[in-house]
């Protein structure tokens, strides 16, 4: 990886260069103050560019089962396209970037080659497949306080328009938006609320 100063496009001058350690680097996705390096079937590295004349190695991440063509980042997430199968695409949690942190895959029947976001949407370019769509939905977890109280929480998603819903019964579509304060905790929005004896069930709902 090499980085250039082009505040002047006229004279563009080079600050920095890093090298990685197995294969040469295919792909390059940059989000916040993080630079993400694809290295085919080597993984993918994450650098901290908050000072670009000096990027600093903070993860990587190894071998997928396949061959990634390409990488986007958005948010706190990654996505790998990551060939066909299984593990055609794959999604990183990187909010601790030293951390990254697989969190879903898709089944892909073509070959992933790039992969771009836009809002709560993936589109992967998928060979002879053609263009496949695919929604972004944040998983729900679920937890408890050492004071009794329940924490619904869930990552922030590229485009943060889900709504919590709660339902007392599955039975019904009586789902109503859950009104209590959303804070954010290390990258990821929470939501507080008392412990019943009741049951309730909860979901995140996109407009």
């Amino acid at each position: 990886m090499r980085t250039y100063d082009i505040s002047n496009p006229a004279q563009t001058l080079a600050i920095a260069s890093r090298q990685t350690n197995n294969s040469a680097i295919s792909r390059i996705a940059v989000a916040g103050t993080n630079a993400y390096l694809l290295e085919g079937t080597y993984g993918f590295h994450v650098y901290n560019i908050s000072n670009p004349a000096n990027p600093i190695d903070l993860a990587h991440l190894d071998a997928f089962a396949a061959f990634a063509h390409g990488l986007t980042a958005a948010s706190n997430f990654v996505y790998l396209a990551n060939d066909y199968g299984a593990n055609g695409l794959l999604m990183y949690d990187v909010s601790n970037p030293s951390k990254p942190v697989r969190v879903g895959a898709f089944n892909n029947p073509g070959s992933a080659y790039d992969a771009a976001v836009s809002g709560n949407y993936l589109y992967l370019a998928n060979g002879y497949d053609g263009l496949r769509i695919v929604g972004i939905v944040p998983q729900l977890r679920l937890g408890r306080t050492n004071n009794n109280r329940v924490v619904l929480s869930w990552p922030i998603p590229p485009a943060p328009d889900y709504a919590l819903q709660q339902n007392s019964d599955l039975g019904t579509t009586n789902w109503l938006v859950v009104t209590n304060s959303r804070s954010v905790v290390s990258n990821r929005y929470q939501v507080v609320i008392p412990a019943s004896n009741n049951h309730s069930f909860y979901r995140l709902k996109y407009p």
